[in-house]
């Protein structure tokens, strides 16, 4: 299961609903295609945000951080990673290898 806020939760669905996808209620948190569309969804607006900004092509750790700390909370901290957004940056480029 991922970790996302409500707030979070509801930004994601909002992208679903702009994109004619399903909507999930909050309720639903525990189902895991809605886990996995939510997080994706999720992610499509951290990489928005990061676009606007000026991050073509945001790293690993930067998206683990803006998903651990928030977009603001990542930015405030110069997208400078902490010690989740690394662990996730290694273990995604670890699942990369070979491919």
């Amino acid at each position: 299961m991922y970790q996302l806020k409500k707030a979070a939760w509801d930004d994601a669905n909002a992208l679903l609903e702009s994109e004619k996808h399903f909507h999930f209620q909050w309720s639903q948190w525990r189902n895991p295609i809605a886990q996995d569309m939510i997080a994706a969804a999720h992610l499509r607006i951290l990489r928005q945000r990061f676009k606007a900004d000026g991050y073509s092509t945001p790293t690993p750790e930067q998206l683990a951080l803006a998903w651990n700390r928030g977009y603001e909370g990542a930015k405030s901290w110069n997208f400078s990673p902490n010690g989740y957004a690394l662990r996730v940056a290694n273990l995604f480029r670890l699942s990369q290898r070979g491919k």
